[in-house]
């Protein structure tokens, strides 16, 4: 039977979990925190999606484009946030593909990137999910990091945190979360990139975290990677699932 119930928070213990909220009469469910109101599954599924990797034993693109990923460095699979995930060891591995299908056309498009991820490790900086190339202006990523503060690395401070990055005009730059997160423990990471005001927002576990403002369209390259990104280093230890790329900014809700 679905729980029924109207409290505001819930905790790790329930994370996932659906109920009927009795006072607003909405579905909602628990991201390890707060219950969240299903605005609509069929709209997150589908709405605008140009790829989604559940990493259940293969690399495959589940959603209608077949934009399916190409293995590097031998990864596998392990138990994971729903199912399998992909097992990243750190040591060169990666997946990576093409988003020729689903009309992502690069250049200034919005786009959002997500996916649930479990770190092994705190050392260096490790890729999550990523479009683009290594061309100016031509990538936005995710990744875990550890690194310094200072001009590139804006509010890191040494402790692991996950950041965005994006060239800002010419110069590569990173933006650290708020939030200070643990090896061990599952989180849903996700990040968007509106081309209409280049804003870029940086989400954990469905809470709003860091919102920039940067100076110049991005011009994106159509390529992407999960577990590591476009340069051959910053490969994750841990494991990632349910992997989504849409081609449009998910509002605050979604």
């Amino acid at each position: 039977a679905i729980k029924v119930g109207s409290a505001t928070t819930c905790n790790t213990d329930t994370e996932g979990a659906l109920r009927y909220n009795s006072t607003s009469k909405n579905m909602e469910f628990c991201n390890g925190s707060y219950w969240r109101k299903i605005t609509s599954i069929a709209n997150i599924s589908t709405d605008q999606w140009v790829g989604y990797w559940p990493m259940d034993g293969n690399w495959n693109d589940f959603s209608p484009y077949g934009n399916n990923a190409t293995p590097s460095g031998s990864p596998g699979f392990a138990t994971a946030k729903f199912s399998q995930g992909g097992n990243f060891s750190g040591a060169s591995q990666r997946i990576s593909g093409s988003l020729t299908n689903g009309g992502f056309s690069g250049g200034n498009s919005s786009l959002t990137t997500m996916a649930w991820v479990y770190v092994n490790s705190s050392g260096n900086t490790q890729g999550v999910v990523s479009v683009g190339d290594t061309t100016t202006r031509g990538h936005f990523y995710q990744r875990f990091t550890t690194e310094l503060g200072g001009a590139t690395w804006d509010g890191c401070d040494g402790q692991l945190r996950v950041s965005i990055g994006a060239d800002d005009n010419t110069t590569d730059k990173w933006w650290c979360s708020t939030s200070v997160l643990s090896t061990g423990q599952w989180y849903h990471i996700a990040s968007s990139y509106n081309s209409t005001n280049y804003q870029v927002k940086l989400y954990i576990n469905g809470v709003l975290n860091r919102t920039v403002n940067l100076s110049a369209a991005l011009n994106l390259a159509i390529f992407y990677y999960i577990g590591g990104d476009m340069y051959v280093d910053n490969y994750i230890n841990g494991i990632i699932d349910e992997a989504i790329i849409y081609k449009r900014v998910l509002s605050d809700q979604e």
